[in-house]
């Protein structure tokens, strides 16, 4: 076994553990929730986080910059001083950002039928988005794997203890949006404690041009990806009945951990892909890739087709028919994006980026067939696994060659 499959494996070990906890606080957080709420308060919790998934396209966007930039700097001086200036510049664009989402959330408002005053407070968000992948890059371009995963689940532990205790004191979906805040917010300050070394280190200026040129392609392929999976629940909250939306908010929920449980995979590939100048090692290192996310996507796949019922039993403590009726459906729209995900992250850490620009054209293709076929929760569904699958032929030959 090479170097690097050893630090893949180890790397991918290592992130899966952590990852694994922190789906699982995340999972218990939906769990908690999709109990304690009504079927339509879930759907309004998910609508409102699938926003907040929309929101994290910045902060993985820059947390893949940042950790491609850091993978290739030894100097933490530079370092230092790149994440400073991201520091800054990420809190005047995330007023600016919030500020027209203020004015967008009216429409969302009327639309979706979800009170203005609790997306302001879920618009919050936008602020710990834009600063916390910054020091997560950091971590995970030094390859500091078990800082970034504590780093995780301390937060989702937070997020998962403040939503219960607010909860059940009453407050509802609001009492879920602020413990999801409070985690948020708590673990971008701790994201800082393993950063003492780069954050004591003498400041030396670094120029961004190269920088910045690899932003554009990273921010619009984390876009896309991120909308893939994020927009189907937001349209069937608009276009499919209340209860409707709620059920298929809850099967949505549960086939993303698919997506979540393979991450981790992805994460850990992309530095060591980054930072290894041999194209043969560095295939290697995507087809290894694939090998362990197609595994978990075909456990998941098998467990929503043998016994839906009773996942969806266990984890909204209802018996719903039309939830059971859509999770395959989902799981496997899903599972076609983590590895479109890993396929785009791997060209990403190639410079493979000519003709990215392309990828824009999946979600709208998405949004135009959800809202066609959105007659029906089961035919919604299905739409949303035909969509994924485009995609991931899209993602196969798009970006098409390295420039």
């Amino acid at each position: 076994m090479t170097k690097i499959s050893k630090d893949l494996v180890k790397g991918s070990f290592i992130l899966v553990a952590f990852f694994g906890l922190f789906n699982l606080l995340n999972f218990l957080f939906q769990f908690a929730m999709a109990r304690k709420l009504s079927v339509d308060d879930y759907g309004i919790l998910a609508a409102l986080t699938s926003l907040i998934y929309i929101f994290v396209i910045f902060a993985e966007t820059t947390q893949t910059a940042i950790s491609d930039y850091v993978s290739k700097e030894k100097d933490k001086g530079k370092v230092k001083d790149i994440l400073l200036r991201w520091f800054s510049k990420g809190t005047k664009f995330a007023l600016i950002v919030f500020v027209f989402y203020s004015i967008i959330a009216i429409l969302f408002s009327i639309y979706a039928k979800i009170e203005y005053p609790l997306l302001l407070l879920n618009g919050l968000f936008i602020f710990s988005v834009f600063v916390i992948g910054i020091t997560r890059g950091a971590l995970q371009g030094e390859k500091k794997f078990f800082s970034l995963g504590a780093n995780m689940v301390a937060e989702a532990t937070i997020k998962l203890s403040f939503a219960i205790f607010f909860v059940l004191l009453g407050f509802k979906v609001y009492g879920a949006v602020l413990g999801v805040l409070l985690g948020a917010f708590s673990g971008f300050l701790l994201s800082f404690i393993p950063l003492q070394d780069v954050f004591k280190s003498e400041r030396k200026k670094e120029y961004e041009a190269n920088h910045k040129n690899y932003l554009k392609p990273a921010f619009l392929i984390t876009s896309i990806v991120f909308l893939m999976y994020t927009l189907d629940v937001l349209i069937a909250k608009i276009f499919l009945d209340e209860f409707s939306a709620g059920a298929y908010a809850i099967a949505a929920t549960i086939a993303k951990t698919i997506f979540f449980g393979t991450l981790p995979v992805s994460k850990a590939m992309f530095p060591l892909s980054s930072s290894e100048e041999s194209k043969k090692e560095s295939n290697k290192i995507l087809f290894s890739s694939i090998g362990v996310i197609l595994v978990l996507v075909l456990i998941a796949l098998s467990l929503f087709y043998l016994i839906p019922d009773l996942i969806i039993r266990i984890f909204s403590g209802k018996i719903i028919n039309q939830s059971v009726s859509v999770l395959f459906y989902i799981g496997i729209g899903i599972g076609l994006v983590s590895l479109s995900n890993l396929i785009l992250l791997y060209k990403l850490s190639r410079g493979i980026t000519k003709g990215y620009g392309l990828l824009a054209i999946f979600p709208l293709i998405e949004i135009i067939l959800l809202i066609v076929f959105s007659g029906g929760i089961v035919t919604f569904a299905r739409t949303f696994a035909i969509v994924n699958a485009i995609f991931f032929i899209g993602s196969i030959f798009l970006p098409y060659r390295k420039v």
